[in-house]
């Protein structure tokens, strides 16, 4: 019985070995393509996803009570109109924005932001947008792209 399992055990290794490892390569990449999205919204998230599939980007979808810049994202983009915070928590969020220095690209989407925070948010570098919306996202991987070519250079 022991030597049947050895026997089939080995077969297996011998098929994985023949598999080509650029499927590994892209699993790797895969790791530095994080966009988080702050949401409670299902049907936002269900879009972004795709809209990032479009860029190679894999989305992770987080909540409030998660740390505001994710280590492991590239970028992210915060729906403030669906996440479970009370108008005076909404605008500790967009204060903390207003005054940090990210460590990668941020957009906001939200309706209720008056003509002076979107200003003072976008001095700031923060892409700031009425909703969840697929131009959010093409513009956050522009932005992407951008920096890591400012990087490379």
């Amino acid at each position: 019985m022991f030597s049947s399992f050895m026997v089939s055990f080995g077969n297996v290794l011998k098929t994985l070995s023949r598999a080509p490892r650029s499927s590994l390569a892209s699993m790797k990449t895969s790791s530095n393509n994080v966009i988080v999205l702050r949401t409670h919204d299902e049907v936002n998230a269900d879009l972004a996803r795709s809209w990032c599939e479009e860029h190679d980007l894999v989305l992770q979808v987080n909540n409030q009570k998660d740390e505001l810049f994710p280590s492991e994202a590239i970028a992210i983009a915060i729906d403030l109109g669906h996440l479970a915070l009370r108008p005076r928590e909404r605008q500790d969020m967009v204060e903390r924005l207003r005054h940090a220095l990210p460590p990668y690209p941020v957009a906001v989407a939200s309706y209720d932001l008056d003509p002076p925070t979107i200003a003072s948010l976008r001095a700031r570098g923060v892409l700031v947008f009425r909703r969840i919306e697929r131009r959010l996202f093409y513009q956050l991987a522009a932005t992407i792209d951008l920096a890591v070519a400012g990087f490379a250079a």
